[in-house]
């Protein structure tokens, strides 16, 4: 599987700025992307070589994506 990180200008009502999030295809073959995950890029790089590298499956990623942040945010 190959995980890759994402770019994502996102605008709501207190303004706009830049989140990093993740593309990936599933099982099926269809795209599949979280687009908003983070705003440090640097830490969603290193999650998504994690990812990677340790041959995630696209079934585990919002669970993977959860506990991520948990470690990132406590």
């Amino acid at each position: 599987m190959n995980f890759a990180i994402s770019e994502n200008l996102i605008k709501n009502d207190g303004g706009e700025y830049v989140s990093y999030g993740i593309e990936y295809y599933d099982d099926d073959g269809t795209k599949r992307s979280l687009p908003d995950i983070c705003t440090d890029k640097s830490a969603v790089e290193s999650f998504v070589g994690r990812l990677n590298r340790n041959d995630a499956s696209p079934v585990h990623i919002l669970e993977l994506t959860d506990d991520f942040l948990a470690g990132l945010y406590g």
